[in-house]
């Protein structure tokens, strides 16, 4: 037994733990379990020895049974570095995980009845329908020009126009009468009943001798009254025509042939609304068309020739009339085509030919105010 204990310092733990480092070392590479003969085992060094120092601890061995504990960070002997796996070894391990995952794949329920369910959509995906329609904010149409790519149309020709306007016109017109179905002379002024229809079947009616002569004398009967509603249909007025036709009210007038216009072809004797659609007027010594009463008057698809005035208001009256002329032909009207003493009647002329009127050849209006009338696609031949 020492008087004292010896001292351990720093330079004697550091030199122990050298020796016996490089021996653990030398020993791993020649897989000895002895250190070699070459390495000098050190002397033992007493607690008098100089600097105190004392011999390291052996290296721990293992008895047979019993794992060597391992100093951290220090390798352990005998140990083999880790080496890599080729690639040929990993290929069939990552086959095999691959089969083992698909095998973990459950297999997909078909029902009973054999119906296949439909898929399941994945969260986060919207559901499509390959058949729907364009979603919001989109156009669905690949033709579709982007802004600023379209292509301007060319400018429409303007006679082009007006000359399709009439032949579309022209189509819908009314076919004109052909008077070889007979005619019947008429002895006493044939009256349409209020919301009654006369349809002539396109015979033509002749004025006898008590209804008139179809001169320009004031007092004439008609051949045709019609009260308010009715609707004449079909007629060719054959000479003489006495003084045509008189309407009481709304009327309407469709498919009406004046061979001789007589004293006038119409007369519109109270208020309302008559339309006259399809036919003809010749041969009249005055005017067409007599308006005695405020009313509205539409004429379409109407030829008239040779008289002095396609439409008259009476002289000196200043009630309102409105005239509209659709997709007509006129011409050799002598004085004008309209005429009026009034300053608030109108008159609208669209898509129709004219020639020949009044001492200029294109004198379409009598004092008429300027204001009131309005023109559109009509052609002066």
């Amino acid at each position: 037994m020492y008087g004292c204990r010896p001292t351990l310092g720093p330079e004697t733990i550091q030199g122990a733990l050298g020796v016996w480092l490089g021996w653990a070392l030398v020993a791993g590479g020649c897989g000895a379990d002895e250190p070699p003969a070459s390495v000098e085992q050190p002397a033992a060094m007493t607690a008098s020895g100089a600097g105190g120092q004392h011999a390291p601890p052996p290296a721990p061995t293992a008895t047979p049974g019993q794992t060597a504990t391992q100093t951290p960070g220090v390798p352990a002997p005998n140990a083999q570095p880790p080496q890599q796996p080729t690639a040929a070894a990993q290929e069939p391990a990552t086959q095999t995980a691959m089969a083992q995952e698909a095998d973990a794949q459950p297999e997909e329920a078909i029902p009973e009845d054999g119906e296949v369910p439909d898929p399941v959509t994945p969260q986060g995906v919207p559901d499509v329908d390959p058949q729907a329609g364009p979603m919001d904010g989109e156009s669905g149409d690949p033709s579709e020009e982007l802004p600023g790519e379209s292509e301007e149309e060319p400018a429409e020709d303007p006679g082009e126009a007006a000359a399709e306007a009439q032949e579309e016109a022209s189509a819908e017109a009314p076919e004109t009468c052909d008077p070889s179905s007979g005619s019947t002379t008429v002895n006493a002024t044939i009256v349409v009943r209020a919301g009654d229809t006369f349809d002539g079947e396109c015979r033509r009616f002749v004025a006898g001798r008590a209804v008139g002569d179809g001169s320009q004398a004031e007092g004439q009967d008609p051949v045709f009254r019609l009260e308010r509603g009715a609707t004449l249909l079909n007629v060719v007025l054959g000479s003489p025509a006495a003084d045509g036709i008189h309407t009481y009210g709304d009327a309407t007038l469709r498919n009406i042939t004046w061979e001789d216009i007589g004293e006038d072809a119409l007369t519109i004797k109270q208020r309302g609304t008559v339309r006259l659609d399809g036919g003809s007027a010749q041969d009249g010594a005055d005017k067409v068309f007599q308006i005695n009463a405020a009313s509205t008057f539409h004429v379409s698809n109407f030829r008239a020739t040779n008289a002095g005035k396609f439409i008259r208001q009476n002289g000196g009256t200043g009630f309102t009339i409105h005239v509209h002329i659709d997709n007509c032909d006129i011409s050799r009207m002598k004085e004008a085509i309209f005429r009026t003493d009034s300053r608030s009647s109108t008159v609208t002329m669209t898509n129709t030919r004219y020639s020949r009127i009044g001492p200029g050849g294109d004198d379409l209006w009598k004092d008429v105010n300027p204001a009131n009338i309005t023109t559109s696609n009509n052609t002066q031949y």
